[in-house]
């Protein structure tokens, strides 16, 4: 009897397991309403995320079973009859419910971006890109916090303090080396391959 070729059935599985996921925007001609939503699929589960165009937003997620194929589709269908335009997907098929941190980050650096004191020329600070990074390691909350506090100080001045801005960002990146060079000295290489050094008797 032939025996089975696991290379094939595991590369199945692991296609079946990849999801995906579009983002679709809504802006109507008047300019009143801004919205996005965002779906991804993976396995039977389909999670949304939606909310006003730079706000974190809110996310649901519910299991449809065997019509999870029909659901994803009927649900984008439905959305772009509503006037909903395809844009750029970032890739994330698990966003998680935005944290308090987050909301209060956002709140602070949104009013820090409107004031005509700190921003008069009104640029874009990009609040969100801060807290939304798909792929990338996650923003700690201490962080979240510190820039906080940066952009409530700095409204209540009128001005932003950049020398303490940069000292903070320097030592973050200080802290960084020194971390990774502790974890090479406890390492060392064989056959091509970092692994733990052996303790010494």
């Amino acid at each position: 009897m032939p025996k089975k070729r696991k290379g094939k059935s595991r590369a199945k599985e692991k296609k079946k397991k990849k999801g995906v996921g579009v983002y679709l925007e809504y802006k109507d001609v008047f300019g009143s309403s801004s919205k996005f939503w965002e779906i991804s699929k993976q396995g039977s589960i389909c999670t949304t995320k939606y909310g006003k165009i730079g706000s974190l937003g809110s996310v649901t997620t519910k299991d449809y079973g065997d019509k999870v194929d029909d659901q994803y589709d009927k649900m984008i269908k439905a959305k772009k009859k509503k006037g909903y335009v395809e844009g750029w997907f970032s890739g994330d098929i698990n966003p998680k419910p935005p944290t308090s941190a987050e909301r209060e980050y956002l709140k602070a650096c949104k009013a820090a971006e409107n004031s005509a004191k700190l921003n008069d020329s009104r640029k874009n600070f990009d609040c969100e890109g801060l807290t939304y990074r798909p792929g990338q390691e996650p923003i700690s909350e201490e962080e979240l916090k510190w820039n906080t506090k940066f952009y409530k100080d700095a409204k209540k001045r009128g001005e932003f303090d950049w020398t303490l801005h940069d000292e903070y960002y320097a030592d973050k990146r200080r802290k960084k080396r020194k971390t990774k060079s502790t974890q090479r000295r406890r390492t060392q290489r064989r056959g091509g391959k970092w692994v733990k050094r052996s303790k010494k008797n």
